[in-house]
This record gives structure tokens, C-alpha cells and sequence, in this order.
């Protein structure tokens, strides 16, 4: 059930996100969002180090991404907008309803007609070998090396960016 309200957390932030105005309340809910999917993570599968390096680079990201927005836009005033609020609670009350209504019916009816447990096959793909034989697979090599020279290629290009020399990004206003 804890798994559910995780899910619903995560399916209303997305929501909440794509009507959010100024950056700071984007950069707050994406935070959220990045705690909520990290302990989704955490309790679906039993190698703890995954959702922590997850949770670790999101908010290396975020910081980045904090630094440049601030650096760039003005100071906007983030206003109580009751619109906003009552539409991300009506649409969360009727995520819950939906979800309350699938669950319910089509588990009860699955279990009885099948026998099928939903336990084992969570906990089957949670076995920390499946998980990491996944990742480092052979076929999947060529992917994993993609990624690392990915990675690498935008930290260089990113610290080129960021380079001291040419001063702030914005200019000071005297």
C-alpha cells in the first residue's frame, strides 16, 4: 500500500510541475519528486546504493541548475495562486479514486482467478544479482561505456562553460 501512495506522490508531482510558474518552485518540486522516486527505489529493490547515487546526482544537478537560474532570471515574487492549489488537489483526489478503483478490483480478481501473488514477482526482480547482472551484462556493455564517455564529454564541455574568466552571466546593474 506504501507503494501505491509513493506512486500517486510521484503521478501528482509531475502534475504540480508541468503548471508551475517561476523556477524555484520547479526546483522545489523536482526535489521532491527526486526524494520521492529515490525511496521508490529503495523499497523495490534491496541494493541501496542505486537509489542513493540516483538521489546523489539529481541533487548535484539541481544545485547546478539552481546556481544558473538564479545567476540568470530576476527576483520574481512567488505568488499564493488558489487556482493552482485547488487544481493539484482535485487532480490528486482523483488519481487516488482511479487508483483506489484498479487496485481493488482487478488484484482481488487476479489473485482469485490466478494465484497469482504480486510479492513474488517483486521480489524476484529485487534480487540484488538479477539487478546488477542487468546493468553489466555483456550486451549491455557497449551501453555502459556510451554513457561513461557521455558523461564525460558533458562535464568537459560544462566546465567549459563555467569558465572564470569571462565573469557572472549577469551583469551587474549600477
Amino acid at each position: 500500500m506504501f507503494l501505491l501512495i509513493m506512486i500517486l506522490l510521484i503521478i501528482s508531482f509531475n502534475l504540480m510541475f508541468m503548471m508551475a510558474k517561476t523556477p524555484l518552485v520547479n526546483g522545489i518540486l523536482l526535489l521532491i519528486q527526486t526524494i520521492s522516486i529515490s525511496l521508490l527505489m529503495n523499497l523495490t529493490t534491496n541494493i541501496y546504493w542505486i537509489s542513493y547515487i540516483f538521489y546523489l546526482m539529481m541533487v548535484g544537478g539541481l544545485l547546478i541548475l539552481f546556481m544558473y537560474m538564479c545567476s540568470i532570471s530576476s527576483n520574481e515574487l512567488i505568488l499564493n495562486n488558489s487556482m493552482f492549489i485547488m487544481i493539484s488537489m482535485i487532480m490528486i483526489f482523483f488519481i487516488i479514486f482511479l487508483f483506489n478503483q484498479f487496485y481493488f478490483f482487478s488484484f482481488k480478481t487476479w489473485y482469485f482467478n490466478f494465484h497469482w501473488t504480486p510479492n513474488s514477482l517483486l521480489n524476484f526482480l529485487s534480487d540484488p544479482i538479477i539487478i546488477s547482472n542487468k546493468l553489466f551484462n555483456s550486451n549491455f556493455h557497449l551501453l555502459t561505456i556510451m554513457l561513461m564517455s557521455y558523461l564525460l564529454i558533458i562535464l568537459t564541455v560544462i566546465s567549459k562553460l563555467i569558465s572564470s574568466i569571462n565573469g557572472p552571466l549577469r551583469a551587474t546593474s549600477s
